[in-house]
């Protein structure tokens, strides 16, 4: 269903383009998806050249830096999700994306607020749509700052160098010169598109890591399968963290449903075929697809050998499968590898060691271990 494009589209479209424009989460139309994705593939070095697999790398070093770090700081414990994940992700939308935030509260707020109006929220809670269209806002303001600063610099000095940015690259696109394709170096993008692009990836990559971090870390925390976890992670295998993790998502994925809207199509099934009225509402149960035992060998049992990349509904499928999806798998790899060096990593003791959601979002889950030595 998620692969057939002409007869599902995204019921999120028209919310998206009203409430942070046309963004390619939110695109339908083939073509004009294409397009899109094709102008942040182009900036973001994904033409044959090193600067994505570089980017990406960065982003995963710099994750599990900076989480040692916050580690090194905590008294025997810390939250994953406000005192581990947070930061971390902050501090990557300011280095990769390029726009700054007045501190990761606000935000995450921000993220959170919009992605739960766009995507979460399917019967329009009038309470979800006001917060996310007050926080899509605030934040649309703060990166049109950013544009326009970043232009009035490159203004005053036409010399100065393309910073190592998102944000830089789509403003200044002839920077990159053609791909090893032969197409056509980009044009310069407009304002309004180089925001709402900036806007879109920036929420996706929030609500994504946010959510998977802290859902994968709560179940590894309940499996005996910790352990296997905090060896790769002792071990420096980052592969074999990041196979614990998106294993461990499976019991517990972020993405428990995917929606989508019939175009008029006909689904077949093991005994019969059923034709899909156009306009109606389809909803793949993720949470049953990945414990498919055809799809999904021994999918009751936990195996941290499994290739995630063997099934891909943590990050959506198809056309609008996430487009940062590889930054989103380094950072929390990065994070995970970090936390799970620790000494006697447990969940806190009684009430303090629950995920606790506000809403479809994690906004505590307390650890401890032991101080001094990973």
């Amino acid at each position: 269903m998620l692969e057939r494009r002409a007869h599902f589209g995204v019921p999120y479209g028209p919310k998206v383009e009203a409430l942070t424009g046309s963004f390619v989460l939110g695109i339908d139309e083939a073509g004009r998806h294409r397009r899109a994705r094709s102008a942040l593939d182009r900036a973001d070095g994904r033409d044959g050249s090193e600067r994505h697999r570089d980017g990406v790398e960065r982003v995963g070093s710099q994750a599990e830096e900076l989480a040692t770090s916050l580690l090194d700081a905590a008294d025997g414990g810390i939250d994953v999700v406000r005192g581990l994940t947070d930061p971390v992700v902050h501090a990557s939308i300011e280095d990769y994306v390029g726009i700054g935030a007045p501190n990761a509260a606000t935000l995450l707020r921000w993220c959170r607020a919009i992605g739960w109006d766009l995507l979460l929220n399917p019967e329009d809670d009038p309470r979800v749509v006001r917060a996310g269209k007050h926080a899509a806002e605030e934040m649309l303001g703060l990166v049109e700052d950013s544009i326009a600063k970043r232009r009035s610099e490159r203004e005053a000095d036409r010399q100065a160098d393309v910073r190592d940015t998102l944000l830089d690259r789509l403003l200044v696109p002839d920077a990159r010169g053609a791909s090893p394709g032969g197409e056509e170096p980009l044009p310069t993008q407009d304002d309004e598109t180089v925001r709402n692009n900036i806007v879109g990836l920036t929420v996706a990559w929030v609500v994504s890591v946010s959510r998977a971090t802290a859902f994968s870390i709560d179940e590894l925390l309940r499996r005996p399968e910790l352990a296997d976890a905090r060896s790769a992670a002792l071990a420096g295998d980052r592969d074999r963290v990041a196979r614990h993790l998106f294993e461990a998502l499976r019991f517990q994925p972020q993405a428990p449903i995917l929606a989508r809207v019939s175009r008029g199509a006909i689904l077949s099934g093991d005994k019969r075929q059923r034709f899909i009225p156009a306009d109606a509402r389809v909803l793949l149960v993720a949470s049953s697809a990945l414990m498919d035992e055809q799809a999904v060998p021994c999918a009751r049992r936990f195996r941290g050998d499994r290739d995630p990349r063997d099934y891909h509904l943590h990050f959506g499928h198809g056309m609008h499968s996430c487009w940062g999806e590889e930054i989103a798998v380094a950072q929390m790899t990065g994070i995970a590898t970090a936390l799970l060096r620790r000494d006697n990593l447990v969940r806190a003791a009684g009430r303090a060691g629950t995920l606790v959601r506000e809403g479809p979002f994690p906004i505590r889950l307390n650890v401890a271990f032991a101080k001094g030595l990973r």
